[in-house]
């Protein structure tokens, strides 16, 4: 509704100022081109009134001049022929032929006593005489006049008369006889030298072509003002339709604005001045103008989390926001009902027509904030529940190992006696059954602490060939007992010293060894042991190499998840419970190190542990694998 009266308001404001401007436009047209066209037909009007008058005078000039005195050459003294002898008889004769085209236009020879009555002055002619006669250095005057109550452009020439004019004009003795018999001997006599004895008068009409110059310079101002006004019209057509489409787009935005589900404010300075209805209902308020000319902390609890007051923050904010164009932030609010409740704020920087305004989105997340808060509890609450568990099993695994200690040593004793085969058979089973059971007790603490992250690297400077050393003394034994050949094979020149957890590493030697023994029948177990450098530093690289049954590949990822193997048929055949490799890939990645694995089925595999040496060592004793120096121990 407020869109539409602002609409009717501007066009009102368009067609009335058009309108005024029209108006004024027309009048100001309408004066200059009056004054334009007068100016010019007064200019022609005077250009036509002195040619008439020289017209005239030229006529007077020629038979004053020429035929006058030729017919005076062949008439008697004492006659006069006013044909050929009176001036203004012939000019009058000649222009009274002209006015029969032109009978509004005045050509006369005009006196104050002329001898033809016809040549009688009017009062505005005599007027004029008694100007000149009072004015005798003037002896022409052209302007606007009224004669006859009429207004004319005319043009009057003052006939002074001279010495030559006295015989006519003079004493009426010395006049030609003709004349006093065709005149009298009363008028146009006893003129003295220097007065005016007529007067030459042209005068062109100018109420036709006042009329004339009104009805063109109307023509031309409806011509022009229609033109003008095609011109607004088309112009008011055009900003209607951008006016619509302005409008449009505003309609666009604004419901934009106003139906989207977050709430979206304006600031200018620090103060809110336009909202959304969204807004208003996130703040539990009771109108927009609740918002209106209040600051972002008078919405806000006097602090926020982090103990900041809410006014210098949000001061500090808007800030950074104009600063970089936009800022992305969290921030508590207050409701008008007192609840405080947690937004995500994005403020962006906009300017519109010179000035600065921030446009500021609110999207409350408290429903967020709860799942997250929920979230935290539950793993807090499951890690708490994982340590309890790795902390029961640690404490199974101790109390189980004790007594699994006893029964080995009571084992070992008895070994000693003079037992008979079945004696010594049954002891066997429980030696070996006692060390599995001692050997899953020891994953399932190295597991749980593991899990409980409580097992505890020591880096220290060690001997690697003591080492390699232990690790052949240990396993070669058990390779025989099932026939199959074992070695270890150093490729290159290797470091004496490396630093590393030496009890760790042997862990983990021993777990991929037994775990290499264990699934092969036929062929060997080879431990090949390389000196490479990777991402700038230097390593030591252990593969295990065997020929057992292979891993499938879509296997290979699962074997070093706890508790899980290749085949489950294995576990029957095989034994053991699948923690071996969990936690051995576990230990030489706390070792700083990686563990891949790289197999067939019915061809082998090949587990590859490669662990940093933590020492500066010459890359020039690394041999490439064309010159590998193979050493056997104890061969």
């Amino acid at each position: 509704m407020k869109n539409n009266k602002q609409q009717k308001s501007i066009k009102t404001t368009f067609l009335i100022t058009s309108s005024a401007f029209i108006l004024i436009f027309s009048a100001i047209v309408l004066i200059q081109s009056w004054s334009a066209n007068n100016s010019h037909m007064q200019a022609l009007l005077t250009t036509q009134a002195k040619m008439g008058l020289e017209f005239d005078l030229a006529i007077r000039e020629y038979v004053g001049e020429s035929v006058r005195p030729f017919a005076e050459s062949h008439v008697g003294e004492n006659e006069f022929y006013p044909e050929v002898m009176s001036t203004s008889y012939a000019a009058r004769s000649i222009f009274e032929k002209v006015r029969k085209e032109f009978p509004d236009y005045i050509i006369k020879f005009s006196s104050d006593d002329p001898r033809n009555p016809a040549n009688q002055a009017t009062d505005d002619e005599l007027k004029m005489i008694e100007f000149f006669n009072a004015n005798p250095d003037i002896k022409k005057w052209s302007g606007r006049v009224k004669m006859n109550g009429k207004d004319y452009m005319a043009h009057f020439s003052a006939r002074r008369a001279r010495e030559s004019c006295l015989r006519c004009h003079g004493d009426p003795k010395d006049a030609p006889a003709s004349l006093i018999a065709d005149y009298g001997d009363v008028a146009g006599f006893s003129r003295p030298v220097g007065e005016v004895i007529a007067l030459d008068t042209i005068a062109i009409p100018a109420d036709k072509n006042k009329t004339a110059i009104f009805y063109g310079t109307i023509k031309e101002s409806i011509t022009l003002i229609s033109g003008l006004c095609i011109f607004m019209g088309t112009f008011y057509l055009i900003l209607c339709r951008l006016h619509k489409r302005l409008q449009d787009s505003d309609n666009k935005y604004r419901t934009l604005f106003e139906k989207t589900a977050d709430a979206v404010l304006i600031i200018q300075g620090n103060k809110f001045v336009d909202c959304n209805q969204a807004a208003v209902e996130m703040l539990a308020g009771t109108s927009k103008e609740h918002l209106f000319q209040t600051h972002p902390s008078e919405l806000s609890p006097k602090q926020q989390p982090d103990g900041k007051s809410s006014f210098d923050k949000a001061n500090e904010i808007m800030a950074i926001a104009r600063e970089h164009g936009s800022y992305r932030f969290e921030w508590d609010h207050k409701r008008f009902t007192g609840e405080i409740f947690p937004v995500e704020v994005v403020l962006t920087s906009v300017s519109l027509k010179g000035e600065e305004f921030l446009h500021c989105v609110w999207r409350d997340i408290t429903d967020r904030k709860k799942a997250e808060a929920a979230l935290k509890e539950a793993k807090e609450q499951a890690g708490e529940a994982n340590q309890a568990k790795s902390q029961f099993l640690a404490n199974m695994s101790h109390e189980i190992r004790t007594p699994m200690n006893s029964i080995i040593g009571f084992g070992d004793l008895l070994a000693d006696e003079n037992l008979n085969d079945q004696q010594l058979e049954y002891l066997n089973i429980i030696k070996d059954s006692a060390g599995n059971l001692l050997k899953l007790i020891n994953d399932i603490l190295d597991f749980s602490k593991i899990e409980a992250d409580r097992l505890e690297i020591d880096i220290i400077e060690c001997s690697l060939e003591k080492v390699l050393r232990f690790i052949d003394s240990m396993m070669k034994q058990l390779a025989e007992e099932k026939s199959l050949e074992f070695r270890i094979i150093e490729h290159g020149e290797l470091p004496e010293k490396i630093r590393t957890d030496p009890g760790r590493l042997r862990q983990c030697l021993i777990n991929l060894i037994n775990n290499a023994l264990k699934f092969t029948e036929n062929g060997y177990v080879y431990v090949n042991v390389y000196l490479e450098n990777r991402d700038s530093q230097t390593c030591i690289r252990f593969d295990i190499e065997d020929t057992g049954i292979g891993i499938p590949p879509d296997k290979q990822e699962a074997i070093f998840t706890a508790f899980t193997q290749a085949d489950g048929s294995h576990t029957r055949q095989y034994g053991g419970t699948g923690l071996g490799l969990a936690i051995t890939k576990q230990l030489i990645e706390l070792l700083g190190g990686e563990l891949t694995l790289s197999s067939r089925p019915g061809s082998g595999s090949v587990f590859s542990m490669i662990i940093p040496t933590h020492t500066d060592i010459c890359c020039a004793c690394q041999a490439s694998d064309d010159s590998i120096d193979h050493l056997d121990f104890f061969k």
